[in-house]
């Protein structure tokens, strides 16, 4: 019987006669033997359903890409294994064979192609180690589709023939960035083994624009890039072809990464609340979510409700444990019964307090030596509230080591504003009651207790030195949940309203504002020069201002204002200052009554139990008391900006050729010239803060960046 006539091939080089004859006949009798013995992963169940679905694909332009490499590369032999082989017609390069064999698992699933790594190692031996270094004219090499598209085998394989992990391409994108997107966490784990000392994974640079000279840059952290990828609107090319990634793999690549130091921001904690939302069957997302269900899954992980799949047999072996011991376990610094425990990443469990107190002197884990990791996995059947500062790793807490206490008058202010003062009893009764109250505040959102015989009822005492925490099954941070509200601030001894935003959390003051007050401008930037953190899309019709310091004077205290943003059109009124959440978290002590205007009638409105928003409480003649960290001053370092409104749910950040460093500890950005640190800068890294508080503060975890650059302990034991 005649064979069918082969189409000619349309990518370059053309086939001679005789190698026509020789890729013909291997597809009717070699590679139709090869795949059946193998299996083919697909519905065949004779040769002929085989040879027919071959002849098929062949014929097929969509799978033209996956045969005629493959198959021009084979006819061809090993001279010719890397002629370059285009995509389609239009395609302006094209790939040889090693780039398409570092795609096999692409293949399997469009084309049921048999083949494995041992592909890859068949191209090596026939001289591909010789140009594997070759790059793409877009700078990427074959390990920029092995991270994703093979398994860790063929990457071994090209790490051994000499391929580098910090390899950057024409935008700045590293093989790691690429195995992220759809990660396989013994891939991540080797290239993060083969990473070298000096580079940094907590964020780099890629360039922006479509052009590859252009040099316009802006930031990206690697572990908050991945969590965007759920929620982003742009389509995932890996994410089409593969289906997404396993929830768990996503979760165990975040955990790898910030074992060797990559950390999320405090700005990131908007889109743990996004996340939030996901867990709300009521709720209406306005999002468009790339894959729900693991959005789902590693929302309830990243905010502790679920620990990582490795971690559960430790898990099993702790619930055994308690259950044997009465729902009890020893803490192994204290020896005593464990008191919120928490369960470090090496399944080791102790009391929050010892291991804190512990992490002072050393950074591993006191039974095992294993590194400690940015979080802590909070014990599931303990608290029911989660902190962002635990979990993250980024709160001031350690800095407030060396906060005064409150002084005797304020502590007895504040009894008389919180009505339990009675004359006679000693100052110290108030500040131990007090005191009690803020320690229990994640827990308790009201709080009783007794005095001469007489029950009384404290307002919430928030923390807000340290982020704001997540409540399970709360979608909100501790902001108002209604219309604006205002507190009393005096400007150069000029009353003025100052404004606290539904879903604002930085800092802003209007044009009207700064020429009133005649308040000096250093820049007008053009709204065309910030991004969107949401959908990267540039935020128009605005205009944003930095000024010079400015004092604020609230209750007493001298707030100064640097680097604030002016806008321009400005959503509220003459004389405002938005004042986002970050203003709050100056503050080491603060109890908000929230008053609220709504047309002639005042509403106050104060956090209550077992409610996930602001409720009415009555009448107050406070609005807000604000205690400081030296009682007398504070500085607020802002320069992010979040529009007024419920429809702005994240702020924007600088971009391309606005000069700006970010502060490692508190993540805000700022010009440049701030402190930095000279371990890392003579390491070749930039690390710095933007005052002596945030670098006080982050000594831990400034640390643990130095350290991250050694290779990980192995763990004992």
């Amino acid at each position: 019987m005649p064979q069918r006539a082969i189409p000619p091939i349309r990518p370059q080089p053309q086939l001679p006669e005789s190698a026509v004859r020789r890729l013909n006949s291997l597809i009717t009798d070699d590679l139709l033997d090869m795949i059946f013995t193998r299996g083919s992963n697909g519905p065949f169940s004779t040769k002929s359903s085989l040879r027919m679905y071959l002849l098929k694909m062949i014929y097929d332009p969509t799978f033209q890409m996956i045969t005629f490499p493959i198959l021009n590369g084979l006819a061809l032999g090993p001279p010719h294994i890397h002629a370059q082989v285009k995509l389609q017609a239009s395609q302006e390069e094209g790939y040889s064979l090693l780039y398409w064999a570092c795609q096999w698992k692409l293949f399997r699933v469009k084309a049921y192609w048999p083949a494995e790594s041992e592909l890859i190692d068949m191209i090596l031996k026939a001289g591909g180690v010789e140009r594997v270094k070759n790059p793409l004219r877009n700078g990427a090499n074959p390990l920029f589709f092995a991270v994703k598209y093979a398994d860790l085998k063929g990457v071994d394989m090209l790490l051994d023939a000499g391929l580098t992990v910090d390899h950057r391409d024409a935008e700045g994108r590293t093989a790691l960035k690429n195995a992220l997107e759809h990660p396989q966490p013994p891939i991540i784990e080797r290239l993060l083994e083969h990473l070298p000392a000096t580079e940094t994974i907590t964020c780099y640079e890629i360039d922006t624009s479509s052009g590859l000279q252009t040099g316009n840059t802006f930031h990206i952290n690697l572990i908050e890039w991945m969590v965007e990828q759920l929620y982003c609107d742009y389509t995932i090319v890996s994410w089409v072809n593969l289906g997404p990634p396993p929830p768990d793999n996503i979760i165990e690549a975040i955990h790898l990464m910030q074992k060797k130091g990559c950390h999320f921001s405090r700005e990131s904690c908007r889109c743990f609340e996004i996340l939030q939302t996901l867990f709300q069957d009521d709720v209406t997302s306005n999002f468009q979510w790339n894959a729900p269900e693991v959005a789902m899954v590693v929302g309830r992980a990243l905010v502790g409700e679920k620990l990582p799949q490795r971690l559960q047999p430790n898990i099993a072996n702790l619930k055994e444990e308690l259950e044997s011991n009465g729902e009890s376990v020893n803490c192994p610094i204290c020896l005593e019964n464990v008191r919120k425990g928490v369960t470090l990443y090496c399944g080791h469990t102790f009391c929050v307090n010892c291991i804190v107190r512990c992490a002072k002197d050393r950074s591993d884990c006191p039974l095992c030596r294993a590194k400690l990791c940015q979080d802590l996995c909070f014990r599931p059947g303990g608290s029911t509230t989660f902190s962002i500062s635990d979990i993250l790793g980024v709160s001031h807490s350690f800095g407030r080591m060396s906060v005064s206490k409150l002084t005797d008058e304020q502590i007895q202010l504040e009894a008389k504003f919180q009505g339990i003062y009675s004359p006679g009893i000693p100052i110290e009764k108030f500040r131990s009651l007090l005191e009690k109250d803020e320690e229990n505040k994640h827990c308790h959102q009201n709080s009783t207790f007794t005095i001469n015989g007489r029950e009384m009822e404290t307002e919430t005492l928030v923390d807000l030195s340290a982020p704001e925490p997540i409540v399970r099954g709360n979608t909100t941070f501790l902001s108002p949940a209604l219309g604006r509200v205002c507190i009393e601030v005096t400007v150069q001894q000029v009353p003025v309203l100052a404004f606290i935003a539904n879903q604002n959390v930085y800092t802003t003051v209007s044009k009207e504002f700064a020429e009133t007050f005649h308040l000096k401008r250093i820049e007008t930037l053009q709204s065309k020069k910030f991004v969107s953190v949401l959908d990267a899309k540039r935020v128009k019709n605005s205009t944003f201002t930095c000024l010079e310091p400015f004092v604020v004077n609230l209750r007493g205290i001298e707030v100064t204002l640097r680097n604030v943003i002016v806008q321009d059109p400005c959503p509220f009124p003459m004389y405002g200052i938005q004042l986002g959440m970050d203003f709050l978290a100056s503050a080491a002590y603060c109890l908000i009554d929230v008053v609220t205007y709504s047309g002639e009638d005042i509403n106050v409105f104060s956090r209550v139990e077992k409610d996930r928003s602001w409720q009415v409480q009555g009448s107050s003649q406070e609005t807000l008391r604000f205690y400081s960290h030296d009682e007398k001053s504070v500085h607020l370092p802002l320069l992010h900006f979040s529009p007024f409104g419920r429809d702005a749910f994240l702020g924007v950040s600088l971009r391309s050729d606005v000069k700006y460093d970010q502060c490692f500890w508190c993540c805000r950005l700022f010009p440049e010239g701030m402190p930095f640190c000279g371990n890392c800068h003579a390491a070749g890294r930039k690390v710095t803060y933007c005052d002596s508080r945030c670098q006080n503060a982050a000594w831990k975890v400034h640390k643990r960046t130095i350290e991250a650059t050694e290779p990980l302990a192995e763990v004992n034991e």
